[in-house]
């Protein structure tokens, strides 16, 4: 265990970036943490009057469309990751397969994507919270003040928990994925066994589709949304790469893992309901789109009183606990994003809003380490920023270089390969790219990474 520790460590420090943040994610909470993000429950109770709305109980068919097609994106997203065991996930991705031009837009469209998911999530809990505080005798109305009230709180909770650490962030959310796959699935199963009111095959039911001439294949991808709201976010575990143990390893698993899990899961929920729906469908669908029912609460509430209760309580925890693994994978991003800061100042807008000391060290790079002998080899400034990598380039003052006193030299000088065939893709950010660079008679990792002497010989520059 240790020497994966170490290992970790050492991997990080080939990107640039000291271990700051503790590694306290098995596999089971990398897995945890990226189902957590999509849960099922969340969505499908925020939407899924949208759904069966607009697209009766065929609606039911979008779900596996979507999971296929998302499925096809995490297995990209998964191999990625292996790559690159970064925090920032796509912010991260973009700025080593393209240049941080891109990535520093996409890492802002993120970051807002990142804030409207936590809103849409957290508005969801008075969903269902009013309806069980009602039921156990705590009587709240449901107006959008008291919505509103219920919701900061969740905001202010969620937010205290991820500043105590991610490890605590853990723990409520291994156990809120226990309650939720455990509490869909079971509650569910007894829906479709005990209260079944439809056929099985009315899923197959299209009619609702084309209602008043509508185009039956428009009307169904608008229902389309709610499972598109549901599916998305498994990146998650990526984005926690650095709290990770072995992320190379654990972070895809857990992206695959997360979509498998929750098709599954939401693919159970979704038919149990539709055919647990009581009466007349098309009369029920009609209900629906006047805003006269309120599924699947109403689906729920079916259950004998206890039964009803645990399962919206069930669902309340699954929600919070999606709630807080977004707000935790948003402030990672701002985070990564905050601590690469220093090495953006040729991006757009930088310079009018945050002013930057050219001569600010990066990532612990300390004063009097930057000289390196490079012009000496006759290499050119931009190959030798090229060389270095992404992180360091920008701290080297090539144009002001000193060479080092002679007796401060070691005996045998090492100097800095850039192999092109090395696995990890490295890039400057100005289109120069390199297989990694590592320094050769090094010692550790960090060595490798910056190029810097770390018994006072001279680091000199072998571009290969």
């Amino acid at each position: 265990m240790e020497d994966q520790s170490h290992r970790d460590v050492a991997d990080l420090a080939r990107f640039g970036y000291k271990q700051e943040l503790r590694r306290a994610l098995g596999v089971y909470s990398s897995f945890a943490v990226a189902f957590s993000y999509i849960s099922p429950s969340t969505g499908i109770f925020t939407l899924y009057a949208l759904g069966i709305g607009i697209g009766g109980p065929a609606f039911f068919w979008s779900w596996p469309l979507v999971a296929v097609g998302q499925f096809i994106i995490a297995l990209n997203f998964a191999e990625v990751s292996s790559h690159f065991p970064v925090a920032g996930s796509v912010y991260q991705w973009t700025k080593y397969l393209s240049n941080r031009h891109y990535s520093w837009f996409t890492g802002w469209i993120y970051l807002f994507a990142g804030i409207l998911t936590v809103t849409a999530v957290d508005v969801t809990i008075p969903i269902v919270l009013i309806p069980l505080l009602n039921n156990l005798g705590v009587q709240v109305e449901n107006n959008a003040q008291n919505q509103v009230i219920i919701g900061a709180l969740v905001l202010v909770s969620t937010t205290l928990l991820n500043i105590f650490g991610v490890r605590l962030v853990a723990i409520v959310n291994n156990t809120g994925v226990v309650f939720e796959i455990l509490g869909m699935v079971v509650f569910a199963l007894v829906l479709l066994i005990f209260f079944a009111h439809q056929s099985p095959g009315v899923v197959f039911d299209a009619s609702a589709l084309s209602a008043g001439g509508a185009n039956p294949y428009g009307t169904f991808f608008a229902a389309m949304f709610m499972s598109l709201f549901v599916i998305y976010g498994f990146d998650t575990a990526s984005t926690l790469a650095e709290e990770t143990k072995n992320p190379r390893r654990e972070a895809p698993r857990a992206v695959i893992a997360a979509v498998i899990g929750a098709f599954i899961i939401g693919a159970i929920f979704l038919y149990s309901t539709i055919i647990a729906i009581p009466g007349n469908m098309n009369d029920y669908v009609t209900a629906v789109g006047g805003g006269k029912a309120a599924p699947p609460v109403d689906i729920i509430e079916q259950l004998p009183g206890w039964a009803a209760n645990l399962y919206l309580f069930v669902v309340f925890a699954a929600i919070y606990v999606c709630c807080l693994a977004s707000s935790s994978a948003l402030l990672l991003r701002g985070r990564r994003a905050d601590r690469d800061r220093g090495d953006r100042d040729d991006l757009p807008l930088v310079h009018s809003w945050e002013p930057r000391d050219p001569h600010r060290p990066d990532e612990g790079l300390a004063e009097g380490e930057r000289a390196v002998q490079a012009r000496k080899l006759g290499h050119s400034d931009q190959r030798a920023r090229a060389c270095l990598g992404r992180q360091h380039a920008d701290q080297l003052p090539l144009a002001t270089l000193v060479e080092q006193p002679a007796t401060q030299r070691a005996p045998e000088p090492r100097s800095l390969r850039c192999d092109r065939k090395h696995p990890d893709l490295r890039s400057d950010g100005r289109g120069h790219r390199d297989r990694g660079c590592h320094l050769l008679g090094g010692s550790t990792a960090a060595d490798a990474t910056d190029g810097r002497d770390r018994t006072g010989g001279s680091a000199s520059i072998n571009i290969v």
